[in-house]
Formats: structure tokens, sequence, C-alpha cells
């Protein structure tokens, strides 16, 4: 991958870090106090919402300070930045969160899903061990993976909205 030297990346850096402080509150606000039903699909909607619209404000401000010209693939390049860094702080957050502020919630999460599969017969089909041991990896690999396609998304339909000249972000 070839590195863009019109990006500021300390700028994509610090703006990653600001627009990661929407989900991780939304999720430990959603994790710390159990909250389920309508009251956690608006939270969460409120998060999309929310980094939607930190993102492409970050987007058009970085051209703008910049004298920029404001094209598809600058935007979206400047976008998946900003998405990269706050992807990282992301997942750092939600291990901090499983492994040391909740630290018993994946054996609840397990013993939960063992108790389900024993009601419906099937128990013994999955070690409870090799199950908890991996865990932590398949969460921090989801969130990753989640985190990333969001920035995905958002920045290509943000940096549609936000060009004013067309070209190829992959150039």
């Amino acid at each position: 991958i070839i590195m863009n030297k019109k990006i500021d990346w300390a700028k994509a850096a610090t703006n990653g870090l600001f627009l990661s402080i929407i989900p991780i509150a939304a999720d430990y606000i959603h994790q710390i106090f159990q909250i389920e039903g309508t009251l956690g699909l608006l939270i969460n909607l409120l998060k999309v919402a929310g980094c939607t619209a930190v993102l492409h404000y970050f987007i058009k401000k970085n051209f703008i300070e910049n004298n920029s010209e404001l094209t598809y693939g600058s935007s979206f390049k400047y976008g998946m930045a900003v998405s990269l860094f706050s992807t990282v702080v992301c997942t750092l957050a939600t291990v901090l969160l499983y492994q040391v502020i909740i630290p018993g919630y994946f054996e609840e999460m397990v013993t939960q899903l063992l108790i389900s599969y024993e009601q419906m017969g099937v128990e013994g089909l999955v070690d409870y061990d090799m199950l908890m041991s991996t865990m932590p990896m398949t969460i921090t690999i989801g969130q990753i993976f989640n985190c990333l396609l969001w920035g995905l998304i958002l920045s290509s339909i943000l940096a549609n909205t936000a060009k004013i000249k067309k070209d190829n972000p992959f150039q």
C-alpha cells in the first residue's frame, strides 16, 4: 500500500480519536447498564448517526483548512485514514471493556450459550475451555472487522456526497 503524502496522518489520528468517542461511549453505556430493546436500538441508531455526522465534518474540515480540491478520491482516502485510527482506538476500548471493566462477561455469555445448548439437547457439542480461550480473540477480530467495514461504507458514501471533482480514489 502506498501512503499518500497529501494525507495529514497526525490530523487523521487526532480526528480518529475524537470519532471513536461516540461508539465507545455508546458501547460502554449499552454493556455496563445492560440496555436492551427499544432503548438499545435507539442508542445504536444514535451511534451510527453521530459517527456519520462527525466523519462527514472531519472530511469537509480537512479540505477547507488545507485549501485542497475536494474530490471523491481525496475524501475517501481521508475518511478511511480517520476510520483506521478510530478502529484502533475502538478495538482497544472494547478489549479494555471486556477484560478489565466487566471481566466476567465472557464466562457469563458462554455459560448462557451452553445452557441453551443443553435445553436443545445438544450438550457436549461445544468445548467450554476452547470457547473461553478463543472468545477474547474472536471479539477483538470481530470488532476490527466491524469498525473497518463501517469506516469503508461511511467513507465511500460521505466521499460521494462531499466530492466536487470526480476522480479515482485508488490512484
